[in-house]
């Protein structure tokens, strides 16, 4: 409903990170995330809890079946980098202060070592480099999403630091210099950590909207009218042996509260009732049983769970639902 306008990956969403006092006096208070106070939206993803899930371990063996020799090309991509993107890296932390393209900003726990990316940066189109503070480089590369920020720089920054408290390490991103410095010297001086808590459980993503941007997309009533019922929003992804995945809203009012959980119960039945006079669209309907929505009268707060087997993941593919 609120696209982000930076990339589909980010469409609409954050998470809420609170700061939290130190539970004993004796006891020395957490440090502070990187995520600030006021972000307006977060993106959190564990891809390692995920592909090591057995969730995850079956749909890695489902696409080796499609698609023969799908992990000897990751053997060959963790080769390159140095290290496993399945297995090595901690979070992925996505977040912005606001919803233009030059508010996101991007931190990666590395794992142990950070492998050979700073190298294989050399090759990247337009790249260059400057030292900062002695020891760290920032690197600045061609970037498509970097240029509608800035058509005559069109660069993405990056820098990639041990942190100073962690045996991790970090890669910082951002598509303005000044935010990536901001984030090297939070790390560096400030020793944050990316998020205050890890996520919970089997929770590998959790992604959240923690306020409205100022300006809706102009063009779209139906979208506009959706989101002014609209006073926060947060999906969650878990897996263990199934996919579960969360969408929570807050509505305004519980007037409003009703009103969404009718839409979001009308919208299933739509696609189920698409499927029984539409061939290609009858996997797409068995699917969308696996949603419930859940609500409760008098309030404002709506949710729709998801729950998917490895198999029934892999029929969401576009290929597979010829839509």
């Amino acid at each position: 409903m609120f696209r982000h306008p930076t990339t589909p990956l980010l469409l609409t969403l954050a998470l809420l990170c609170c700061h939290f006092a130190a539970p004993a006096r004796a006891e020395a208070p957490p440090a502070p995330s990187l995520i600030p106070a006021d972000a307006a939206w977060v993106m959190r993803m564990d891809m390692t809890k995920f592909s090591t899930s057995k969730f995850g371990k079956k749909m890695m063996e489902l696409v080796d079946q499609e698609r023969p020799g799908a992990m000897k090309g990751m053997e060959h991509l963790t080769q390159t980098l140095g290290i496993d993107p399945l297995t090595d890296l901690g979070e992925v932390v996505m977040f912005g202060t606001g919803f233009e393209r030059s508010d996101v900003r991007i931190a990666i726990d590395l794992g142990e070592h950070p492998g050979n990316l700073e190298g294989l940066l050399i090759a990247a189109p337009g790249y260059a480099s400057t030292d900062y503070r002695g020891d760290l480089l920032i690197h600045a590369i061609d970037s498509d999403d970097a240029k509608a920020v800035d058509p005559k720089a069109g660069k993405l920054y990056i820098s990639i630091l041990p942190h100073p408290t962690q045996a991790r390490w970090v890669a910082l991103a951002a598509h303005l210099e000044p935010n990536l410095k901001t984030m090297i010297d939070d790390v560096r001086d400030r020793k944050v950590r990316l998020a205050d808590q890890p996520l919970a459980g089997n929770q590998f993503m959790h992604v959240a909207l923690l306020r409205k941007p100022e300006n809706l997309p102009a063009g779209n009533p139906q979208q506009a009218n959706i989101a002014n019922m609209i006073d926060a929003m947060e999906l969650t992804g878990s897996v263990d042996e199934e996919l579960s995945l969360t969408l929570s809203v807050k509505a305004i009012n519980p007037a409003r509260g009703r009103q969404m959980a009718q839409l979001m119960q009308g919208a299933i039945a739509g696609v189920q009732l698409a499927a029984l006079n539409n061939p290609e669209a009858q996997r797409l309907g068995v699917l969308v049983q696996n949603i419930v929505v859940q609500h409760e009268e008098g309030s404002p707060a709506v949710s729709a769970v998801a729950k998917f087997t490895p198999d029934q993941l892999m029929d969401l593919r576009p290929d597979k639902l010829d839509l």
